[in-house]
């Protein structure tokens, strides 16, 4: 799902480019946590990570790996994408 999404959104002319996605399933913080997660995220070249995990469980990944993670901008968006609506 994550890459239509991307393909949907690099197809669009806004100015926003989808470098990469992760799903990483539906573990705990940790187990999300990897340092191969965090590794493919700091080598995407991403200038703005976002996170839609949840409210709470999407700022506890983040708070979680706030050390590790390069990418200077990053949001949590709760579960408010409604993937419905990209008609994959």
């Amino acid at each position: 799902m994550p890459d239509k999404v991307a393909t949907k959104l690099n197809a669009e002319q806004g100015g926003l480019e989808c470098v990469g996605t992760l799903s990483p399933g539906f573990g705990s913080i940790e187990e999300m946590s990897t340092d191969e997660n965090i590794v493919i995220i700091n080598c995407s070249g991403a200038q703005f990570l976002a996170v839609s995990l949840g409210a709470k469980k999407g700022q506890a990944w983040l708070l979680h790996n706030h050390a590790a993670l390069e990418v200077p901008v990053r949001v949590h968006l709760g579960a408010v994408l409604n993937f419905s609506d990209w008609h994959c």
